[in-house]
């Protein structure tokens, strides 16, 4: 649990690891945010550092803010996850995560150690960063999207900071739970049915053409068609990529490799080059800065383009969907955008399925049985282990934080899909017991 004192420790500690005389600091709206952010503001003022405070943003809002403005910046947030939970994600001044491999670790050990206070605190003050920011977004697709309905959906959380730009659009918007609330009374995760239930029923009710999702920060995008299906995040990424690589031909595209196959067919077909990259954020815009990739997203819905900072960005992936929909929608007017993502839904997926593990040991207890199991097929062993057959594959991999293996499998039909998962299950059962 990230207390109070924590914080301060970590204001203390960035100040010392960027040596930077300003920050930027944001927050969510939870409940801890106010007092965290106070605290980590009071650490870095201790050092001799002036703070500029944006209040409660989104993510991407304090990483345009940091990138924007040259100077590290701090988002106190737990993203999409429940209401007890809260952390920090740390910025440097070209907008850039500090990962694992990019000093995090110092910064924890920083933490950890005693600093005297300057003899001149630094100051404090509020900014304004919300404006810059819709005046760019606005500038960008203010005259490309139109002649559409909208719902739109922060579920009670930061994204509602968006409101004006989406009301300034000139579509049909209909705004849902848009008032924020500290309690969180929907858990703001993009892909889980019941978060998104209230969207599925306004978006059929409201007869929309399309629902839109943020998480709790609003780095994240949920979608919802227009008949209140969820649209998986691989269909959503293959579209988005598709109609990129029409402006920017042969150029590479980064994916989940728990992503659909059909992403890496769209990306051949589109002319692109694919590239198939392990879970977890740091990858991504690592690929994007050292590869000059165009874009890049991950299955649990952050969307990542080269263009616009590199940083998984909930609110510009959207906007990049709709003018794709207000476009198709001028060409045809009977075009949905359940019909523009049906070339993407050729395969079926059984969704990530947890095993638990009674010790790090029986990991390679389990590739080895599911080697030996499934000798036919290819291997690769980018993130955990995969074996691909002409027609369906699999991946398993051990989580970063929990005793847990996840598993994926993808198939043609629902019913192959289901017999491979009580075959695999089967097989890693027997091997982890022995």
């Amino acid at each position: 649990m990230l207390t109070e004192d924590a914080a301060y420790r970590v204001g203390k500690a960035c100040v010392k690891f960027f040596r930077s005389k300003r920050y930027v600091i944001g927050r969510d709206m939870r409940e801890t945010s106010l007092p965290l952010s106070l605290a980590l503001m009071k650490g870095i003022k201790e050092m001799g550092a002036d703070v500029m405070t944006i209040g409660i943003c989104t993510t991407p809002l304090l990483y345009y803010a940091a990138e924007y403005l040259m100077i590290p910046g701090l988002m106190i947030s737990a993203s999409h996850s429940p209401k007890q939970y809260n952390g920090i994600k740390i910025v440097n001044g070209r907008g850039d995560r500090v990962f694992q491999s990019t000093g995090l670790p110092k910064i924890r050990e920083l933490s950890e150690k005693d600093f005297k206070s300057a003899k001149k605190p630094g100051n404090g003050i509020s900014r304004d960063m919300l404006g810059k920011y819709e005046q760019d977004i606005m500038k960008r697709f203010g005259e490309k999207i139109e002649g559409i309905s909208v719902v739109v959906d922060p579920l009670y959380c930061a994204g509602t900071i968006y409101r004006g730009i989406f009301e300034a659009l000139p579509i049909r918007f209909f705004p849902l739970h848009f008032t924020l609330k500290s309690t969180m009374p929907i858990v703001p995760n993009t892909v889980d049915k019941d978060s998104l239930k209230d969207l599925r029923e306004t978006v059929t009710r409201c007869d929309a053409d399309i629902g839109i999702a943020f998480d709790g920060d609003a780095d994240r995008l949920g979608v919802v068609d227009e008949k209140g299906r969820i649209i998986p995040p691989d269909d959503i990424f293959a579209l988005l990529a598709v109609h990129e690589l029409k402006k920017h031909p042969r150029k590479m595209v980064g994916f989940d490799l728990r992503m659909s196959r059909a992403v890496k067919k769209a990306i051949i077909a589109s002319g692109g080059r694919p590239k198939l990259m392990k879970v977890g954020n740091p990858y991504y815009k690592e690929f994007l800065r050292k590869r000059h990739g165009l874009l890049a997203g991950e299955l649990s819905g952050h969307f990542m383009y080269a263009e616009f900072h590199r940083n998984d960005d909930g609110l510009y992936a959207a906007m990049k969907l709709l003018e794709i929909l207000s476009d198709e929608k001028k060409k045809d007017p009977s075009i949905t955008i359940s019909k523009l993502v049906l070339p993407f839904e050729t395969y079926y997926d059984s969704g990530e399925i947890n095993i638990h593990l009674a010790t790090r040991k029986d990991i390679k207890k389990a590739y080895d049985g599911l080697k030996k199991a499934f000798p036919r097929g290819e291997e690769h062993h980018l993130d955990g282990l995969s074996i691909e057959f002409e027609d369906w594959w699999f991946n398993v991999r051990p989580s970063n934080t929990e005793p847990l293996l996840r598993l994926i499998i993808e198939g043609l039909t629902k019913s192959f899909v289901s017999k491979k998962k009580k075959l695999i299950l089967a097989v890693l059962k027997k091997a982890i017991s022995t």
